[in-house]
């Protein structure tokens, strides 16, 4: 069954308290917060929605106009339960197209879907602009049978398309809504009882002349609404129950894996620390050898001999590259002429570093 309900909003303030529970930018208690990250906005944040509604309603308009509607889309829960995710976003895509039809694709100033309550639904915020960009809200929604009217064409024109029929045209029942349900939560599940007197059609309206009952239908109506009413509290109690249970789960699983990431972590930190101390151990070793005990001079000779023993090494790598593929006799003078720059570079660090040692010997002349 397609659900399609619309709600006025007549202050900035009624607005803003909407927006607030849209984006559950306060608490939502028949909302899950685990999967609060699956729902989707036309805007990044609640004052960018509200930013938007408020640059489209006009600045002169009547004290008591209807600023916004508030429109819910929904189906009915064994819908969402044998449609996939991308049956469900279509849905709510053609729900859109036929609001934007409806009003104005200018006027449909956000929405959100929300994935993270029972049944999925559609929210959609509309400022009710007439053709002569003044708010008219009893244009669209006036009297229940423009509301009737809505309904009928939504269910005609998106509804079927996702194989959703229309409630019961005249249908008295009624939306519960989110403070009356939480709060039947609360309650305790009284055992019904029905009588045989309960089963005998009321008297609705007595007249001088004749005494009108209800139908047999009227009588199941009435019947039905005492059992919800008896059980409804249990069946709200069951559903918070369910909810804690998966939320309890799911914290569970989530403090599992911050414990093994938090493992890991000091794992990795104390493997850096190694690493680090036997880095600075390495440093220390280097001073000793090549610094300590020499002039900055000869510190100079000694970095620049280093680095020319680099260089002579990417050469020799470069030449033993090239010989694999050929060997000519320009390659055999060119590596002779780096094997005695070598063996030149080799004369000359023992050279320093026998004048090295004379100079701190205490025994020398």
């Amino acid at each position: 069954m397609a659900i399609l309900r619309v709600e006025k909003l007549k202050s900035f303030g009624n607005v803003g308290g909407s927006l607030a529970h849209t984006y559950r930018t306060r608490e939502t208690p028949n909302a899950d917060q685990a999967r609060a990250g699956a729902n989707e906005h036309s805007h990044a944040a609640v004052d960018e929605a509200r930013m938007a509604l408020h640059a489209r309603v006009p600045e002169k308009r009547r004290k008591d106009a209807v600023l916004a509607l508030e429109y819910f889309i929904g189906a009915s829960p064994e819908w969402f339960r044998l449609n996939n995710a991308e049956a469900q976003a279509a849905y709510f895509e053609d729900s859109l197209a036929w609001l934007r039809e409806r009003h104005g694709a200018d006027n449909v100033v956000a929405w959100s879907t929300h994935y993270d309550e029972t049944s999925p639904h559609l929210v959609a915020y509309v400022v009710p602009l007439d053709g002569e960009g003044k708010l008219n809200a009893k244009a669209h929604t006036g009297g229940r049978a423009k509301l009737s009217a809505m309904q009928t064409d939504f269910a005609r024109r998106v509804g079927r398309q996702h194989r959703l029929e229309r409630g019961v045209e005249g249908s008295r029942a009624q939306h519960q809504e989110v403070k009356a349900w939480y709060a039947n939560a609360g309650k305790k599940t009284v055992q019904p009882t029905i009588t045989s007197e309960d089963m005998e059609p009321q008297v609705v309206k007595k007249g001088l002349v004749r005494t009108i009952r209800e139908t047999p239908e009227e009588v199941a109506a009435r019947l039905t609404k005492t059992v919800r009413q008896a059980y409804g509290p249990g069946m709200a109690k069951a559903v918070m129950a369910g909810q804690d249970r998966r939320r309890a789960d799911e914290m569970a699983t989530t403090a599992r894996e911050l414990a093994y990431r938090l493992e890991t972590a000091q794992e990795t930190i104390s493997e850096l620390r190694k690493n680090h101390d036997q880095a600075q151990a390495d440093l220390e070793a280097f001073r000793a050898v090549y610094e300590l005990g020499l002039t900055p001079d000869q510190q100079s000779e000694l970095a620049a001999l280093a680095n020319r023993k680099r260089a002579t090494n990417r050469e020799r790598a470069e030449i033993e590259r090239r010989a694999q593929h050929s060997v000519t006799p320009e390659y055999r003078a060119y590596l002779a002429r780096v094997d005695e720059e070598f063996q030149y570079s080799q004369r000359e660090k023992e050279k320093m570093q026998s004048e090295a040692h004379q100079d701190h010997d205490p025994d020398g002349p």
